[in-house]
């Protein structure tokens, strides 16, 4: 499929779904849709939703509290001036999607976007990931060296990612930027992929090449309804 055809599918998914745009919702077509954020996930993709429950608003009261996704009512810097506004108050989760592992609950992949204020937006992509790295290293108790081994591709279209592993998390730093959200409005979104496992092994770095394979972002969000405030 030819980066066109690709963004066709995408502003055609974004356009079919219709709950609140920044929860998202599985199609017919068994994709994952958030249409504030401008992401589809192809579940179909590699047996991802024979593999993995997609935890979504459908059916995130199946799962344990602890599990599920968090849910808000409240403000998005939606359009990225660094402050958050009443009128910017949407419903949304964090993460965006959790796909949970069939054959255990402690490896699960999530999907989030972070929206980068336009006053501090610029950092190289390299630097985003290092700094999640470094975050992520301290958190769990451990030092940081001042580098990781990291690795770059694309992720469909055409968007930057880089990626770096740590000994319980495989993380995909993608650069979503001029995007196109409320308004007309452009902004900056990081969207991260991380793996989280007891132990990273071939076949988890696998699932979570899958689910980049299967990831497809877009420039801007669909097109707003009449009904619809952000």
């Amino acid at each position: 499929m030819n980066a066109r055809s690709v963004a066709l599918v995408v502003l055609l998914a974004l356009a079919g779904c219709t709950t609140a745009r920044y929860a998202g919702s599985v199609g017919r077509d068994r994709s994952f849709v958030n249409r504030g954020y401008g992401f589809l996930v192809r579940l179909s993709h590699a047996r991802i939703g024979e593999r993995f429950d997609a935890i979504v608003p459908e059916n995130r009261e199946r799962f344990p509290a602890a599990i599920r996704p968090k849910a808000f009512e409240s403000p998005l810097d939606l359009d990225a001036d660094g402050f958050l506004d009443v009128t910017e108050t949407t419903r949304h989760f964090q993460p965006a999607l959790r796909l949970l592992s069939r054959t255990s609950t402690a490896v699960f992949i999530d999907v989030d976007v972070q929206i980068l204020s336009k006053k501090n937006n610029s950092a190289p992509l390299i630097e985003i990931a290092l700094g999640d790295a470094k975050r992520m290293t301290q958190a769990a108790g451990g030092t940081f060296s001042g580098s990781a081994a990291t690795t770059k591709r694309t992720v469909a279209p055409n968007f930057d990612a880089v990626v770096f592993e740590l000994p319980r998390h495989r993380v995909a730093v993608i650069d979503q930027s001029g995007f196109e959200g409320e308004e007309g409005i452009t902004r900056r979104q990081i969207v991260r992929v991380t793996l989280h496992a007891p132990r990273i092994d071939e076949s988890l770095r696998a699932a979570h090449d899958d689910v980049l394979d299967a990831l497809i972002l877009n420039r801007r969000g669909s097109v707003e309804s009449t009904k619809e405030e952000w």
